[in-house]
């Protein structure tokens, strides 16, 4: 209880006289269903607390003693503060839904009409009001980079989570790693941020984000689409697409049939959204706040001539004023100021953000910065201190920091010794793709892994730098082995993939690199769903190897053979069964040329075969997968349960020659394991199957093997021979 002249009032309702007499935004609710027992202890004339204990009422059914007696002893203020309270709009409500509700009107309005400010953020009190209003559609909100568009976009998605709404952002990582956005969403809203792999926004990005992907790795354009549609509708969710310069032509194909739950950021308009919003500089009453806001974590006092300089050169421009104000002593400002900057024009923004980062560091410490800029600071692990300190190490220390005091690096946060920039619009606007940036970078990534280990991330991104630099012949080979190692769960999945098709490019004419290229790249771009990408670089491999096959079939016919086996199975896995079963039935003329004797393509054409729910070709398919699989067990290569296992699946779907061989194959394996098994009842087998069962049983008997399957007889009947003798 809070004294009040005379008499004791409630914390709450001292609150609550205090939001009354300031005239303060707030909202009023009755929480709760006891009133009507305070009521009822009201209306008693008792002046002893334990007086209640005489009635008997149903309304004090499941109540506490100790609920009733608190009541009691406050039944007289409560009821006056509840008086007071209803004099204006005071709704009785039983749960927090309809307080967030309000809250969600209310907050825009109080904050458009100057009552109240928002932590972190200042100004923008028409557009944040114009933006709630149109995010009942879809709305795109674009202006040049570093104006504040995701800080915007974001404290409007706060008031959507009031509202019920799930939020699901898209974005790139470094977007959301550095000062881009609004840090009170960050922190709370972690998970509901999706980090894209890569520069390209996809249909299957967006599919992931919201953890359908896996429904949808077959579907057309079309029907993703409309899965997404229908995830979005029936969830409730508001969609944030940032950097939607990124996003591919499905994804805005996919936002063009959006009518709501959808925002875009972009740098320049797309016009694929149905409403747009203008973000300019913040509004010159506020640039003073913005300052205030900028300065907060610098305890250096700005003095007023240099904050009036900042607000006239900035023009309310987020990241150029937190640049401006952490440096104001470093900067010739009249010097500055001829220069004529305008960092709001999309034409001339970034070459004004570039002079500006310019005018505040020395010529060395831009030039660092601009070798670092190519680092992909998408990897948690860069801009590693010593590695770059090896790569660069005259006057680094000094340099370096100069870097960190001016802002232009900052620390990660949790990474000891690793550091990223401070904005993201930095790194964008002083990058290049110039060769001797790109070699820099290599040996940043060479003393890396020398110093730290080897990672596949690092090999990858050498590689990257390697193939923009200077791409030698063995380069193409590099590219072969990492694809080997990498999957789409790992970060460098699809800057392999980057690397790939600027190979692509440089080894065009080199036929025979190209065909393996281009092989390569189609298993990458199927394995991230990109499946058109994917059959146009099947086609293209394919094509070159039969060029390659009719110069020199020797040499280039298993390649031919190997090529037309991935591409009749993702055929398969694109629901083209029959069209991959006639690429696969093609290979396997020529099988003896494969390394694997042709294993992959029986299965694979076991497995269309029983898709196409033609049991006896599956079985007679997987018979033979295991017959193959067995002769490179007897190579050497630890594959024994796969021949078991597609001996269970011919048994499972074959009958009679076909189910009874399997049997016996799987029994004399077994037995030659030194297992206990007994003799299968089988009553109907081939020629090998019946050679099988009499080695079983201990006799000797020959076999003249025609195909692979009897040849896997042979080899047990032998064993057999050797193991009873």
């Amino acid at each position: 209880m809070k004294e009040e002249t005379d008499k004791k009032i409630s914390y709450t309702h001292c609150e609550y006289k205090v939001a009354l007499a300031g005239s303060k935004p707030h909202q009023t609710y009755l929480v709760g269903k006891d009133w009507e027992i305070v009521r009822k202890l009201k209306e008693k004339d008792w002046n002893q607390t334990d007086c209640w204990r005489e009635v008997r009422d149903p309304l004090f059914d499941g109540v506490s003693n100790e609920n009733i007696k608190h009541y009691f002893n406050v039944r007289n203020k409560a009821c006056e503060f509840k008086e007071e309270a209803e004099r204006e709009f005071c709704p009785r409500i039983s749960d927090i839904g309809r307080i967030n509700s309000d809250l969600a009107e209310n907050i825009p309005r109080w904050y458009s009409e100057g009552k109240i400010s928002l932590k972190d953020f200042c100004g923008r009190r028409d557009d944040i009001r114009d933006l709630l209003e149109k995010m009942g559609d879809s709305v795109e909100v674009y202006g040049v980079g570093g104006v504040g568009k995701t800080t915007l976009i974001q404290v409007a998605l706060l008031i959507q989570k009031l509202r019920g709404k799930r939020i699901v952002i898209i974005g790139t990582r470094q977007s959301y790693s550095t000062g881009s956005g609004y840090n009170p969403f960050k922190y709370k809203s972690t998970n509901e941020i999706y980090k894209i792999v890569g520069d390209r926004i996809s249909l299957d990005d967006i599919a992931e984000a919201l953890s359908i992907s896996q429904d949808m790795i077959t579907e057309s354009k079309d029907d993703k689409i409309n899965r997404i549609l229908d995830e979005i509708e029936n969830e409730q969710i508001y969609l944030f697409i940032d950097d939607f310069h990124l996003a591919d032509e499905d994804v805005e194909e996919l936002v063009k049939r959006m009518d709501v739950g959808l925002v875009l950021a972009s740098k320049k308009l797309s016009g694929v959204a149905r409403k747009e919003l203008f973000l300019s500089g913040i509004d010159e009453d506020d640039r003073d706040k913005l300052i205030d806001l900028a300065a907060k974590d610098h305890p250096k006092r700005i003095s007023e001539e240099a904050r009036e300089k900042i607000k006239i050169i900035a023009e309310g421009h987020p990241v150029s004023t937190k640049i401006l104000v952490r440096n104001y002593d470093k900067i010739d400002f009249r010097r500055l100021e001829r220069y004529d900057l305008d960092f709001l024009n999309p034409k001339h923004s970034e070459e004004s953000m570039k002079r500006l980062v310019t005018e505040i560091l020395s010529d060395e410490a831009f030039g660092l910065l601009r070798c670092m800029s190519v680092i992909n600071t998408d990897l948690e692990s860069n801009i590693c201190l010593s590695s770059i300190k090896e790569t660069y190490p005259d006057r680094f220390d000094e340099l370096f920091s100069e870097l960190v005091d001016t802002g232009m690096l900052v620390k990660r946060e949790g990474l000891e010794g690793t550091y990223q920039f401070s904005y993201k619009h930095i790194q964008e606007f002083i990058t290049s793709d110039e060769g001797e940036l790109h070699e820099k970078a290599a040996k940043y990534y060479e003393n890396k892994i020398k110093l730290l280990g080897k990672t596949l991330d690092d090999d990858i991104e050498l590689l990257f730098h390697r193939a923009r630099s200077n791409p030698d012949s063995d380069i193409v080979q590099v590219f072969l082995r990492l694809r080997q190692y990498v999957t789409p769960i790992h970060d460098g999945f699809k800057r392999l993939i980057y690397v790939g098709e600027v190979l692509r490019g440089v080894f065009r004419s080199e036929r025979e690199d190209l065909a393996q290229i281009s092989g390569t790249l189609a298993n990458l771009y199927s394995d991230l769903k990109r499946f058109d990408e994917a059959e146009a670089a099947y086609k293209e491999a394919l094509v070159i190897c039969k060029e390659l096959a009719e110069m020199k079939p020797d040499a280039y016919l298993p390649g031919l053979l190997q090529t037309q086996a991935n591409i009749g199975m993702f055929y398969n896995d694109t629901d083209r069964t029959e069209e991959g079963m006639k690429y696969l039935l093609m290979c396997l003329e020529r099988r003896d040329l494969l390394p694997d004797f042709g294993a992959v393509c029986f299965i694979a054409l076991g497995a269309a075969y029983e898709k196409l729910q033609n049991s006896e070709d599956a079985a007679l398919n997987y018979i033979f997968a295991s017959a193959t699989r067995f002769l490179l067990f007897k190579k050497g290569i630890p594959c024994r349960d796969e021949v078991l296992f597609y001996l269970e699946k011919s048994i499972e779907l074959g009958d009679e020659e076909i189910k009874g061989d399997a049997e016996m194959m799987r029994t004399a394996i077994v037995r030659l394991a030194g297992e206990e098994v007994e003799m299968p009842e089988v009553t109907t087998l081939s020629e090998r199957g019946e050679a099988l069962r009499e080695a079983l049983n201990g006799r000797t008997v020959e076999l003249n093997p025609r195909d692979e399957v009897d040849l896997m007889a042979l080899i047990l009947i032998k064993e057999l021979s050797s193991l009873n003798s």
